[in-house]
């Protein structure tokens, strides 16, 4: 793999403004559930940097599933007077972070069942592709044509952020969503991914094994966490005082039983609270993780044997731990000095910054699922 990938810029209704090869570093992380982000550094006097303001677009070398929307600029002058330009942004899954679930008129939510995949275009359709108020229409992305892939969910939403709710689906569901660029439609394409099972329990697929013995890993961190864990929450639905409905989910008993409390007086019967309760246990799960640099030169080739949302197998020999995870991250840095490639796989520590938005979402009375 080249150590260097051109920058390819594109105005924000896609049309090429520029190449650039000639920079200190980039960074893109691509996301299976969130929305990942991407930081370039790069001089300020080199070629076409003028072409690096926000709302441009930017593809990493000719993937345009690679590709993300500029958001901060930041000039850095040094005690010489060199100027260094600091470029950040996020994969173009960011653009429906600006846009909000309102229901149909004359309905308290937006509220669908189906397969996950009809879920989750139905939602983007609603508020960004085909919305009932043209304003909030972005006239460049269109939905991929729907193949109902995914299991059977309900689910509804009442003025929610559209990006939060994708992401929420998606962790609940573990299908993977995407927008990348068409050039021959001019479109950004929404669309669904499901990763390959490339484990060593399946036998359809070769598999794919990270281990330090087969020289594939150069480091690697592992968190078994159960310091956020909950496995029993008591949903509390409408009503007041001990006229409240309230629903437990989760039969763990004795010491093993780690219980918390969680509000969802929006919903109406019994069957939401219970869907409620499961969706909140399935962000308070034990998080088990593994985060490794990956060798770019190995027995596996990056994005042919093994790519974003696949389920691998990894094995930690020194611990005798063997784990079936997906891939729900990858970072890629590209320098002058070389490539360098890092993996998360499995369930997501959370950070800080995800701490902050789990708060967010307690303190907003209107949303609700």
């Amino acid at each position: 793999m080249n150590v260097i990938k051109s920058i390819r810029v594109l105005s924000s209704d896609l049309e090429l403004l520029a190449e650039i090869d000639d920079y200190e570093s980039l960074v893109f992380e691509r996301s299976y559930h969130d929305i990942g982000e991407f930081q370039i550094v790069i001089s300020k006097d080199k070629q076409n940097v003028d072409k690096l303001q926000k709302n441009n677009i930017i593809i990493i070398g000719d993937d345009t599933r690679k590709a993300g929307i500029i958001k901060y600029r930041q000039i850095q002058e040094d005690d010489k007077g060199i100027e260094t330009l600091k470029i950040k942004g996020y994969q173009l899954k960011h653009m429906t972070t600006q846009r909000i679930v309102i229901p149909p008129e004359g309905l308290v939510y937006d509220q669908i069942n189906g397969d996950t995949e009809s879920v989750m275009k139905h939602y983007v359709n609603n508020h960004i592709s085909n919305p009932v108020e043209s304003a909030r229409k972005i006239d460049s992305v269109e939905v991929q044509d729907n193949q109902n892939r995914g299991e059977i969910i309900e689910w509804k939403s009442r003025f929610n952020n559209l990006g939060s709710d994708l992401i929420d689906i998606s962790n609940a569901t573990n299908i993977g969503w995407e927008m990348f660029i068409d050039y021959n439609t001019k479109k950004i394409i929404f669309d669904v991914i499901e990763g390959r099972d490339l484990t060593t329990s399946q036998s359809i697929n070769p598999p794919a094994i990270f281990s330090r013995r087969f020289d594939n890993i150069k480091s690697q961190n592992y968190i078994d966490s159960d310091i956020k864990t909950k496995n029993v929450v008591y949903v509390g639905g409408k009503g007041e005082g001990i006229e409240r409905e309230i629903v437990t989910v989760g039969d763990v008993t004795g010491l093993d039983r780690i219980e918390t409390f969680s509000d969802s007086r929006n919903n109406e019967n019994i069957s939401d609270l219970i869907v409620h309760g499961e969706r909140a246990l399935n962000d308070l799960k034990t998080k088990k993780t593994l985060e490794a640099e990956i060798l770019t030169v190995s027995n596996l080739e990056y994005q042919k044997d093994y790519d974003l949302g696949d389920i691998v197998t990894i094995r930690y020999e020194s611990e005798d731990i063997t784990l079936h995870s997906r891939i729900i991250q990858i970072e890629e840095t590209y320098e002058p000095g070389g490539f360098k490639l890092g993996i998360v796989f499995g369930n997501k520590v959370p950070t800080l910054t995800d701490k902050i938005k789990n708060q967010l979402k307690q303190i907003q009375p209107e949303i609700t699922r």
